[in-house]
């Protein structure tokens, strides 16, 4: 299984259809970036550029965590 059939499999189930994906691969290929980030991926690194790209990826995603806040669905007793 390649890693965009493995995409379409976790946006074809409900439960993973928002889970946050990075992907690495060894595709630069315009139409497979394309693809990847029609199925909702968060980012996309190639193997080639991983040195580079994954300290990148790594600053970003610590930022990111920080910045965003999970919010689930309100729970009995919670503040308004």
């Amino acid at each position: 299984m390649s890693g965009l059939e493995l995409l379409r499999e976790l946006r074809a189930d409900a439960r993973f259809r928002s889970l946050v994906c990075f992907v690495l691969t060894g595709s630069g290929e315009a139409e497979d970036v394309s693809a990847a980030y029609d199925l909702n991926v968060a980012g996309y690194l190639e193997k080639s550029r991983v040195g580079e790209d994954f300290r990148s990826m790594t600053s970003f995603l610590g930022a990111y965590w920080t910045a965003v806040r999970v919010v689930g669905p309100p729970r009995a007793g919670d503040p308004e």
